[in-house]
């Protein structure tokens, strides 16, 4: 679990994550929603719970640690990374869907299957296209973050990244989600009624991408708060941003 704890000494609300034992909280069933409802995002309710100092680890200490020789532990922007990682995920099953339907379905009306359909080709040309240059735009990000970063601090290495490296993790990631629920939403109507059925994968892929995208850390308006900063604005204040170089 994570929260928000306040220090009584500094008035300060830095946020820790914290382990509890699965009896002493209740999960409150709270997560129904169009998409990504496996995810189980619920809330959670604890009441007159005692968390021991042993089993709380705190966030800025963690961050600014000397333990996380891989980079990939000090990358600031990794829960951005694992959201774009799920839009593609999402992106790469709804074009796979959208091909075995194609193999198997001729639309009404039409005298050729849907694989053979100019529109059908097109538009998988398209989206796969989308899902790969979204992807090489979050990978090359990372790696170029996490080379940025390097070895640990005390042999020369950054804790945390400068803004040119940052806010392109950022953009690259929402770009990804956004990209996703363009595309799979082209594909769903390329597939007819069949993709709106409740038995289509197609139908759970489309509802997939658009809860995807709503994600705060991956929504369409980080293209605002990022592309702001090229043209001499500074982002909002909730970026946490990394000291520029």
């Amino acid at each position: 679990m994570a929260s928000q704890m306040t220090d009584e000494d500094t008035g300060e609300t830095p946020v820790n994550s914290f382990m509890v034992p699965r009896g002493e909280f209740e999960v409150v069933d709270t997560w129904d929603t169009a998409g990504m409802r496996g995810s189980g995002s619920h809330d959670v309710r604890m009441t007159d719970c005692y968390v021991p100092p042993e089993h709380t680890l705190p966030e800025v200490a963690l961050a600014s640690s000397e333990i996380w020789e891989n980079p990939t532990y000090r990358n600031p922007t990794h829960a951005v990374y694992n959201k774009a990682a799920v839009a593609l995920g999402v992106g790469r099953g709804a074009i796979d869907s959208f091909i075995e339907l194609a193999n198997v379905k001729t639309p009404w009306g039409s005298g050729s299957m849907l694989k053979d359909q100019p529109q059908a080709q097109i538009r998988v040309g398209e989206a796969e296209a989308t899902l790969q240059a979204a992807r090489i735009f979050v990978m090359e990000t990372q790696d170029a973050l996490e080379a940025h970063l390097g070895p640990l601090p005390s042999q020369g290495g950054r804790l945390t990244p400068d803004w040119e490296h940052a806010r392109l993790a950022h953009l690259a990631c929402a770009h990804a989600a956004q990209s996703v629920r363009q595309m799979v939403g082209v594909l769903n109507n390329a597939a007819g009624t069949t993709g709106s059925r409740m038995d289509s994968p197609l139908e759970r892929k489309l509802r997939d991408a658009h809860q995807s995208a709503t994600h705060a850390l991956i929504s369409y308006r980080h293209y605002e708060n990022i592309g702001k900063t090229w043209v001499g604005h500074d982002p909002p204040p909730n970026y946490r941003e990394p000291e520029r170089a």
